[in-house]
């Protein structure tokens, strides 16, 4: 029994054919192909064959079936026998065919329309038919939709992080989905997803569905992993003009910071320790911000504090936010006194704010 073997390509895409009495498959990433067996006239009714491309050329290719002097081949409406791009006869070394769908079939095939292909290959000429076929095809040229429902919040001092999303195809269905975390792929998966053991830093994940006509549709999602912080406590007992020392601990990130002081109204400075250390210039409330930045991961954590020199002493407020000094607790090293929001000077008092 003689047959010849058949795959469609469109440029980047696929025209893929299918056949009942098929015997055997091939999938390969840039085409598929099937066996089409001898027998005359047969026809595959069942649409299982997809073609995706946005280019004008439909590229014909097969086998050489032995002892074929010549082949035809021509693409039909769904009904059959309205001819779509003419009939090309091709000698038994010409293999491969290219149809122009706007030069040789009247415009861009429908997307989403079904299509049959005839090739047929002959031995001695138009009355000595070897192998035959009628194969249905539907184009699909749109990518799956893909949408994250779940992620993590950004930036978000978790380790761990859960996605959900969802995916679909109109056309040709969904064929495989692959996950990637940071470019590397993760391999096939599903919703949800669950990643653990992140590293500080900024991370992508990325959804990547395949439709069964090779179009690829994406979604993703870039958040930071910031687990450093920085905390204070009073350590220091300065009055006015003399150079006090306030340190600080951190925990998280890598361990490998360099530290500054982007808000700095006395021109403190700041070392590895890390310690700030200046002399207050003035009485008042004055506030600072040191910052680590991660030398690992790049990120960085500022933490607000600040000081009122007054009088008798001075004491120190420490927080997480700009307005941490607002409360009360946040004040320490203040000889148990309560900061007075208040423009009028406080002699006397143990801790005094001018705000």
């Amino acid at each position: 029994m003689q047959f010849l073997i058949l795959s469609l390509l469109v440029g980047a895409g696929v025209f893929a054919l299918a056949q009942p009495h098929s015997a055997m498959l091939f999938r390969g990433k840039s085409d598929l192909r099937f066996n089409i067996l001898g027998a005359k006239g047969g026809t595959d009714s069942t649409s299982d064959a997809w073609f995706a491309n946005s280019g004008d050329m439909l590229n014909l290719s097969w086998a050489d079936a032995p002892g074929e002097t010549s082949y035809e081949a021509t693409v039909f409406e769904n009904d059959g026998t309205t001819v779509r791009c003419p009939t090309a006869v091709l000698a038994a070394d010409l293999t491969t065919y290219s149809f122009s769908q706007t030069g040789d079939c009247g415009g861009a095939l429908t997307e989403a329309s079904t299509y049959k292909i005839s090739v047929v290959g002959k031995k001695g000429g138009a009355s000595k038919q070897a192998a035959n076929g009628m194969f249905n095809f539907t184009v699909d040229r749109v990518a799956p939709s893909v949408t994250i429902t779940g992620n993590p919040n950004n930036p978000t001092d978790q380790t761990s992080a859960t996605f959900t999303w969802t995916q679909s195809d109109a056309t040709s269905g969904i064929a495989s989905t692959e996950c990637f975390l940071d470019t590397v792929s993760q391999g096939a998966c599903s919703s949800p997803v669950n990643l653990t053991s992140l590293a500080d830093g900024n991370h992508t994940f990325e959804v990547r569905a395949t439709d069964n006509a090779g179009n690829v549709g994406t979604a993703s999602y870039t958040w930071n992993v910031n687990t450093i912080v920085i905390t204070g406590g009073p350590n220091f007992n300065a009055f006015i003009g003399t150079a006090w020392l306030q340190a600080f601990s951190v925990t998280g990130g890598s361990g490998a910071f360099t530290w500054t002081l982007p808000l700095n109204p006395d021109t403190a400075s700041v070392n590895s320790v890390p310690e700030v250390s200046f002399t207050p210039a003035i009485a008042g409330r004055r506030d600072y911000i040191i910052r680590a930045t991660d030398t690992v991961s790049s990120n960085i954590k500022d933490h607000n504090f600040g000081i009122d020199v007054y009088e008798s002493g001075l004491c120190l407020w420490t927080g997480t936010t700009s307005t941490a000094w607002t409360t009360a607790s946040n004040w320490i090293n203040c000889g148990g006194g309560t900061p007075l929001r208040s423009e009028e000077r406080r002699v006397g008092k143990e801790c005094r704010s001018r705000w």
